[in-house]
C-alpha cells in the first residue's frame, strides 16, 4: 500500500545544520516524461543498493536556485526499480501543470534509521513544448526547453505531428543542441505536436522521454494544388508571354517570377504578378523582350502575403531560332528546342512570314530535326522575310503549342525595266513590257503614255505588263514614256520614269 506525505525538503549548502547524511546510496532516476495525450507525468528510477530502505520518496523540485527546494509527491514503501505515473492536477503542490511549464523531479530513499540519500540536486526536468503560429505560411514555430537530467545526455529530438485519431507522424529529427523547428502550414487548421527525446545514460542505457502536446489552430486559406506554365509564346514584337494554368479554388493569387541566366540552378527574383483571384488561367508578359543568345530560364512560385512559397511551376525557357542568309533566294534555319513541357514535343511546324502579316507553313518536321533550308521562289514579296518555329504537343487531350522568337532576313529590293520590247518576238519574255524584279511588294501602279501625253495603259499588278496594244489594236512603232510608283509595306516608295521602244519587226 502506498501512502502519500507532503513535506517541504531543502537541500542546503554544505555545513548547514539542516543537511542530511549523504552516506546512503541513492536511487538513480532513469527519465521523467509527459504523456502528450493525458498530461500524466512518469518518473522512472532504479532502486537503491541499500538493504535497510524504509521507503522511496518522489520529489517535485520547484526551486533550483542557490538552495534547491522540493516537495513530496509520493512515498512508496518499497525499494525497487519502479515508475510512478500521476497527474499533476491531482496534487495541490503544483502551481503549473505539465502542459504549462517544464517540471523537475528527483527520487531519494529513507532508511529504517531515518537517514535519507539527499538527491534533490540529481533531478530530471521534462521537455516543455510550445508554439508560435505566424500569420501566414511562414508556418508554425515549435520551440522547447531542453531535457535535463543527472548522468544523462540528450542525443536527439524527434518532432511528432499527431493527425486523425492519434496517428503519430515523424516530421523532423534535430540535434540535441536545437530548440526550434519550423513546420509549414498545410490545409489543416488544427495541428497537434509533441517532442520525443532520446536520452543516453552514462552507463550507456538508452531511454525515451516525451514532451507535452501543443496545439496550433490557424486558418491559412485554401492552398493551390497546382501551378502550371501551360505554354509560352513570343510575339512579333519579341515579347515573351507566359500562359498560366492555376488552381481556381485557391485563395492565393500572388506569384513570384524568377529567372536564371544560362543555367537552372541560380535563380533570382525577377518580378511579382498579382493575378485575378480564383482565376483558372491568366497570361503574363515578361518585362524584357526576347534576345537571341540571352538564354534565360524562368519559373513561377505561388506565394502568400509573407513571401513564403506555396507551390512552384516547372522551369521553362523559350525556343531560339537563328536564320542565315545564304544567297538571294536561300535561307538556312536552325533552332534550339528550349524547355517547355516535361514530355517531348510531338513535332515542329516552320512558318514563313512575308509582307508583314502573311503566314505560310512551309514544313512540318519531327522533333529530331532542328535545321531547314528554305528556298524563295516568289519574289513579289517585301524584302523583310521572317520565320518562326512552332512546337506542338497534345497534352491531356488538349492541343498546345509554344513558339520561338521571330528571326528575320532583309533582302535587297530591285526592279529593272527593259528599254525595248517586241510583241512579235520569238522569245516570250520579250513580248510584253513589264519589269524584272526581286523582293518588291505593296501597291503597284504602272502607266504608259503616248507621245502627246495621253495615258494609253495602266496596270496595278507587277505581273501584268503592256502588250503593245491600244484598245486591242497594235500601237504604232516608236518610243513611249512610262512611270511606275510602288508603295512598299515598309512605307518605302519606289518611283521610276523612263522611255521604252515598241518594235514591230524582228
Amino acid at each position: 500500500m502506498k501512502q502519500i506525505f507532503c513535506f517541504l525538503f531543502v537541500l542546503c549548502i554544505a555545513n548547514s545544520s539542516l543537511c542530511f547524511s549523504q552516506s546512503i546510496d541513492p536511487p538513480e532516476v532513469q527519465f521523467v516524461s509527459v504523456n502528450p495525450y493525458t498530461n500524466q507525468i512518469s518518473v522512472a528510477w532504479n532502486a537503491s543498493s541499500n538493504t535497510n530502505v524504509a521507503f522511496t520518496r518522489v520529489h517535485y523540485v520547484y526551486d533550483k536556485s542557490t538552495i534547491i527546494k522540493g516537495q513530496t509527491v509520493e512515498d512508496i514503501y518499497e525499494n525497487a526499480d519502479d515508475t510512478l505515473i500521476f497527474s499533476t492536477s491531482s496534487y495541490p503542490i503544483f502551481t503549473k501543470q505539465a502542459n504549462e511549464a517544464p517540471l523537475s523531479f528527483a527520487v531519494d530513499v529513507y532508511t529504517t534509521t531515518n537517514e535519507n540519500s539527499i538527491t534533490l540536486d540529481k533531478y530530471h526536468t521534462t521537455c516543455f513544448l510550445s508554439n508560435t503560429t505566424y500569420e501566414c505560411a511562414g508556418g508554425i514555430n515549435l520551440s522547447w526547453t531542453a531535457y535535463e537530467g543527472d548522468n544523462v545526455s540528450v542525443t536527439a529530438y524527434e518532432i511528432i505531428e499527431v493527425v486523425d485519431a492519434n496517428t503519430e507522424i515523424v516530421i523532423g529529427n534535430v540535434a540535441s543542441s536545437q530548440r526550434e523547428f519550423l513546420v509549414p502550414h498545410t490545409h489543416m487548421q488544427l495541428r497537434r505536436f509533441f517532442v520525443r527525446v532520446y536520452i543516453k545514460h552514462t552507463n550507456s542505457a538508452l531511454y525515451v522521454s516525451t514532451s507535452n502536446l501543443t496545439t496550433s489552430e490557424y486558418s491559412t486559406g485554401t492552398y493551390p494544388t497546382f501551378l502550371d506554365i501551360e505554354t509560352m509564346h513570343v510575339d512579333t514584337a519579341q515579347n515573351i508571354i507566359l500562359y498560366m494554368h492555376c488552381d481556381s479554388l485557391s485563395d492565393f493569387s500572388t506569384y513570384l517570377v524568377e529567372r536564371s541566366f544560362q543555367n537552372r540552378v541560380h535563380f533570382v527574383a525577377y518580378d511579382t504578378i498579382y493575378a485575378p483571384k480564383h482565376a483558372s488561367h491568366f497570361s503574363y508578359v515578361l518585362p524584357h523582350r526576347f534576345y537571341v543568345d540571352s538564354l534565360f530560364f524562368y519559373r513561377l512560385h505561388a506565394i502568400d502575403d509573407c513571401g513564403t512559397i506555396l507551390t512552384t511551376t516547372a522551369i521553362v525557357n523559350p525556343m531560339q531560332l537563328y536564320v542565315q542568309d545564304l544567297s538571294p533566294y536561300e535561307h538556312l534555319l536552325s533552332w534550339h528546342p528550349g524547355l517547355m513541357w516535361s514530355e517531348e514535343y510531338d513535332g515542329y511546324r516552320v512558318v514563313r512570314i512575308t509582307n508583314a502579316t502573311t503566314e505560310t507553313y512551309i514544313a512540318e518536321l519531327s522533333v529530331s530535326e532542328e535545321v531547314l533550308l528554305d528556298e524563295i521562289t516568289d519574289y513579289a514579296i517585301d524584302p523583310k522575310i521572317c520565320y518562326r518555329i512552332d512546337a506542338f504537343k497534345n497534352r491531356e487531350n488538349k492541343a498546345l503549342y509554344t513558339n520561338s522568337n521571330y528571326a528575320c532576313v532583309y533582302k535587297e529590293s530591285s526592279i529593272f525595266f527593259p528599254n525595248a520590247f517586241n510583241p512579235q518576238s520569238a522569245i516570250e519574255e520579250n513580248r510584253v513590257f513589264k519589269p524584272k524584279f526581286a523582293y518588291i511588294a505593296g501597291t503597284y501602279n504602272l502607266q504608259i503614255y503616248s507621245r502627246n501625253g495621253s495615258m494609253i495603259f495602266e496596270s496595278t499588278s507587277i505581273e501584268k505588263g503592256w502588250d503593245g496594244t491600244i484598245n486591242k489594236k497594235m500601237a504604232a512603232e516608236g518610243s513611249y514614256l512610262y512611270t511606275v510608283i510602288i508603295e512598299m509595306p515598309s512605307k518605302k516608295t519606289i518611283h521610276k520614269t523612263g522611255a521604252v521602244m515598241l518594235l514591230l519587226h524582228d
